[in-house]
């Protein structure tokens, strides 16, 4: 004679309602997967805030693309400005004073400059026992700007993320780009006929001290001085320009 399990019923009626789970949950599962559109799109995931809108920097216009110089058309040619020759030394760029806000923030730094006949480069470089070593370095080089004369905004810079303007850059008749690396991060300075670019791997330094620095000292280094106010700025995305002053 067989002898059954006292609990054995109760045993088999457990495991015929975990069956039964099983299958209402599974059917559930497929009714969902048959209600859904496979033909919807998904929900784009939010554009990350660019660094530069934290210290105001503003999108360039897209309403409003600058015309090319000696475009059909317009009320007269705008000639492309040429490249300037890169300063004769840090000093005379006028850079020293306006960057002290930034390599004040570095540990002892050490000031070295190097100019050839393409470009000037004035670095400060210090070591910190917590952080390593501290770098930050301005660039001024008459190629590379994608700025052909005060106010030009080209197509490329349109569709890129990276260039933005402020008040101060239009003033000068350029944009600017902002680059984030593995170590160094900066500012570049599209100016007509002139790239003015800083950067620094210190986590002491700000991107609007950076940007700072730059626009202080750009307009030293530019034939008149700068002034792309007066000849048309840089269209912002408020439909204003930086011409309109502060």
């Amino acid at each position: 004679m067989t002898v059954e399990p006292r609990h054995a019923p109760g045993a088999r009626w457990a495991s015929g309602g975990i069956a039964v789970a099983l299958v209402a949950l599974l059917t559930g599962c497929a009714a969902e997967g048959a209600d859904a559109d496979p033909g919807a799109p998904s929900s784009p995931a939010p554009s990350p805030t660019p660094t530069w809108a934290e210290f105001g920097g503003e999108p360039l216009s897209r309403s409003v693309p600058s015309a090319s110089p000696g475009a059909s058309g317009s009320a007269a040619a705008v000639e492309a400005v040429e490249p300037v020759e890169p300063p004769e030394s840090c000093a005379a760029a006028g850079v020293l004073e306006p960057i002290s806000v930034v390599t004040d923030r570095l540990t002892e730094p050490q000031f070295t400059e190097v100019r050839t006949e393409s470009r000037l480069e004035c670095s400060w470089a210090g070591f910190s026992p917590d952080d390593g070593s501290e770098v930050v370095m301005v660039t001024y080089a008459p190629e590379g700007s994608v700025v052909e004369y005060p106010g030009h905004v080209p197509a490329a810079a349109l569709g890129d993320p990276a260039f933005f303007t402020t008040e101060a850059v239009a003033e000068l008749g350029g944009i600017a780009s902002w680059r984030t690396g593995e170590m160094f991060s900066g500012a570049d300075l599209h100016l007509p006929g002139m790239l003015v670019s800083i950067s620094s791997n210190s986590a002491e330094v700000r991107g609007a001290d950076l940007l700072g620095a730059v626009t202080a000292t750009a307009a030293a280094v530019l034939p008149e001085g700068g002034a792309g106010a007066e000849r048309g700025g840089v269209d912002r995305a408020d439909g204003g320009s930086g011409a309109d002053g502060a």
